[in-house]
């Protein structure tokens, strides 16, 4: 036999040692470990099969630049209404909460279907199975959820459906019951009145139809979908809608794309509308006065029969045209500078699409409007997606102010110089004027109505025209940005059938996996014998296994049984514990009561006299003494007899029953057990039995718990420390270590007891049977031995595993 050397491992091979224990231990696991993975599987199947699949729908739109063809080439105003694109804010727009309600307004969905399956509802969109038909004047509130039965073409069951949320098609039961109705009935449930016109649903079949506010949906929509610029630096954007039905997420993105480039067409035409606007309201002013002129310039002629001028009043007259037509451009552009005043006024939360005129010369004044159009547009982009107290929005507000003070203070400037002008060319005219007194009175008047006439035909001229040009442009708008592909489904993004499948196995594994883990590393007991072994500085000798019988002396009952022969071997091994020696001391004790010492103790001594050694068993535990229970003996005299009177130890000695074996009990229990094995008489005693047997076997006291068992070690050949499996701490291993450390000169072997369960396949090595016929166990040797005990069934064992 080999035996092990007991050489303290470092921290390193005991963490090898724990690690290769929890391997094998969930090798010896498999069963459990194969049906929690077919479970997690099956779940995870499960869970694929019912959940409703959700799909990816996708488009992709080209951002031009949003130079403006009317600022441009019509009316001259450059940067007034041009600005530079920026993608952030066109994909804020796209995911805003008013484009949003624009694209379902134009779908007009806010009834949807679902067919009701097993575990799931599934959305039928575009399919009707019915027509709800909602009576606006007696309906309160429109909203709600309802399940409708179909029993036939003419009646239904229907009750109300309390919806958590449409798009994920999730419901949850309500209490209430069916009523029966019949098709086009007029029907009240809650606030809602309504009927129902059968149009193809399938009879037996249950269907479930929801009404939900534009702004819940809306919104709903807008969580759902993600805009995404397609290449760094590019302007393609990829707009994409998760949905569980592809039609209606197809046609949704389509939708949205196409209110989102209406949106951007109708900005565009905002500020040619309102240029119209103006010219209309200049048009209607001047229409009337050039009637009123051209009435009065008739009615004089007639009466004063006076139609053309003399060419000295034809040549004043052309002047004073020239400087009037001046004064009135400036005027006009007064009116024009004073209007852009009054649209800031306004409260600064609407956007500014100022009326355009030729403003070419004043380059300050148009970038300073059109940088206040452009951070206009923003805060009212920003303000339906961030709250009000938004640090960018707050800032962008700042910045307004500031240029609106700038603007107010160059619109002063403007309409400052401009006033100058006028008074400068009215100056010039009150000189022409003049002249005129040297002409005759008649064409004086006529002269002055003249004037009058073409001043304001002049100018409603210069409006027609600008108004026809404005027109133009405005029909010719068109958006900027394009639409690159159409929606279409780019693949399922949940559920991930894979993935799920992947998490269902690991999952089943890591549960069963992580307890048996959890108790293999917080267990206190000692289970493994290969961990009891490795920890250990003196050798682990043997393993006695857990009986199949009722009996405390199987070596007696059962001679040829695995137990017989674990005790057989440990009675060979002392050829090499105790080197040439014949006759033999040997002491048994152990951390703790009630780990087997008197069993393994009682059966070592069998195991000599059935070998035909002369064999004295003797009771050394004065405490609690179990050897007189185990032959059926009287503890009436003994060891405790001996030493505390003089009475001679041989008159104590009793028969056990059996050949070669003798008994000295520990005898009745003492008041000073520690002080009576402390005598010199005891050594007396010790050497005398030691002369008169071949073996001494001594069932001591529990080591860990009293003080006189050392006392005992030097007297002993071989002392054995007995371990209980599953029953012994672990920390009676440094114990039985420090002991090894401290005693020098004792040989100290442990033996394991009660070894029932193989836990880290190391196996039973010499046996297996506890004597006390609790439980069964199979290992080492089985079917070689003779055994008492039918074979269990092949599942009681496999519980047994994890008990």
């Amino acid at each position: 036999m080999q035996v092990h050397e007991g050489i303290p491992n470092d921290h390193k091979s005991e963490s090898n040692d724990e690690l290769r224990g929890l391997l094998v231990r969930l090798i010896r696991y498999w069963p459990l470990l194969m049906a929690c993975a077919i479970l997690g599987i099956g779940s995870a199947h499960f869970f694929n099969r019912y959940l409703v699949d959700v799909y990816q729908v996708e488009t992709s739109v080209i951002v031009s630049d949003k130079s403006d063809n009317l600022s441009g080439e019509v009316l001259q105003l450059g940067s007034l209404l041009g600005s530079p694109i920026k993608l952030d804010n066109e994909i804020s727009i796209l995911k805003s909460l008013s484009l949003a309600k624009e694209a379902v307004q134009a779908m007009d969905v806010p009834l949807r279907f679902f067919q009701k399956g097993r575990l799931k509802m599934l959305d039928i969109y575009p399919i009707e199975p019915f027509q709800v038909n909602i009576n606006q004047q007696k309906t309160k509130r429109m909203a709600g959820a309802f399940e409708v039965r179909l029993v036939d073409d003419t009646t239904f069951l229907i009750r109300t459906y309390e919806a958590q949320s449409f798009l994920a098609s999730v419901f949850s039961f309500g209490e209430k019951e069916f009523i029966e109705a019949k098709f086009e009935a007029e029907l009240e449930m809650g606030e809602l009145v309504f009927s129902l016109n059968y149009s193809g649903g399938m009879a037996g079949q249950t269907y479930v139809f929801s009404l939900e506010s534009e702004t819940s949906l809306s919104n709903s929509l807008r969580g759902r979908l993600g805009v995404n610029l397609a290449s760094q630096g590019g302007s393609v954007l990829l707009v994409s809608l998760k949905h569980e039905n592809v039609q209606f997420g197809m046609d949704y993105l389509n939708q949205l794309i196409e209110s989102y480039l209406d949106r951007e067409l109708r900005l565009k035409n905002l500020a040619s509308e309102n240029t119209i606007d103006f010219i209309e309201q200049q048009l209607r002013s001047l229409s009337d006065t050039l009637a009123i002129y051209e009435g009065k310039l008739e009615d004089f002629r007639s009466s004063n029969q006076v139609y053309d001028l003399s060419l000295e009043g034809s040549s004043i007259f052309g002047r004073l045209v020239s400087l009037d037509e001046q004064v009135e451009q400036l005027k006009q552009e007064i009116v024009f500078f004073k209007r852009i005043r009054d649209y800031m006024d306004r409260d600064y939360s609407e956007k500014y699409w100022f009326p355009a005129l030729d403003l070419t010369s004043e380059k300050t004044l148009g970038e300073l409007v059109g940088k206040l159009a452009q951070v206009q547009e923003e805060i009212a982009e920003m303000s339906g997606n961030y709250r009000p107290d938004n640090p960018s929005l707050m800032l962008l507000r700042q910045q307004v102010k500031t240029i609106k003070n700038a603007i107010d203070e160059n619109l002063a400037n403007n309409i400052e110089g401009r006033e100058v002008r006028i008074v400068g060319l009215q100056e010039r005219v009150a000189l022409l004027e003049k002249e005129l007194s040297k002409l005759p009175a008649t064409e004086r008047e006529l002269l002055g109505l003249q004037r009058q006439f073409t001043i304001n035909e002049n100018v409603y001229l210069f409006l027609l025209e600008k108004s026809a040009e404005v027109e133009i442009a405005k029909a010719s708008n068109s958006p900027s940005n394009l639409v690159l592909d159409e929606a279409m489904v780019t693949g399922s993004v949940y559920p991930n059938r894979s993935r799920n499948l992947v998490f269902g196995l690991m999952l089943g594994l890591f549960i069963p996996v992580a307890l048996i883990g959890l108790r293999f590393f917080l267990s206190t007991r000692i289970e493994d014998p290969s961990e009891l072994q490795n920890l250990l500085s003196s050798d682990l000798i043997g393993m006695i296994g857990r009986s199949g019988i009722d009996d405390a002396l199987p070596v007696f009952k059962q001679s040829k049984s695995g137990i017989a022969e674990a005790f057989r071997n440990l009675r060979s091994d002392l050829v090499y514990l105790s080197p040439g020696k014949t006759n033999y001391c040997l002491l048994f004790t152990s951390g703790v009561s009630g780990e087997g010492k008197t069993f393994v103790s009682s059966n070592m001594a069998g195991i000599f006299a059935l070998a035909g050694k002369k064999t004295l068993l003797m009771g050394m535990d004065l405490r609690k003494p179990k050897i007189a229970g185990i032959f059926n003996l009287a503890n009436d005299v003994g060891l405790s007899t001996c030493l505390s009177s003089a009475l001679d130890w041989r008159r104590a000695v009793k028969p056990s029953g059996f050949e070669h074996l003798d008994i000295l009990l520990s005898g009745p229990i003492p008041p000073n057990p520690a002080e009576l094995l402390q005598q010199e008489k005891l050594d007396n005693i010790l050497a005398e039995v030691k002369a008169e047997y071949d073996v001494v076997v001594m069932d001591c006291a529990p080591v860990g718990l009293v003080s006189e068992t050392r006392e005992l070690f030097k007297q002993a050949d071989v002392n054995y420390f007995i371990f209980r499996q599953n029953y012994s701490q672990k920390q009676q291993i440094g114990f039985l270590n420090d002991l090894v450390a401290r005693v020098k000169g004792v040989k100290f072997y442990a033996i394991l007891n009660d070894v029932h369960r193989q836990v880290t396949g190391y196996g039973y090595g010499y046996g297996y049977g506890y004597g006390y016929g609790y439980g069964y166990g199979y290992g080492y040797g089985y079917g070689y031995y003779e055994e008492n005990k039918k074979p269990r069934s092949f599942w009681k064992r496999w519980i047994s595993r994890f008990k």
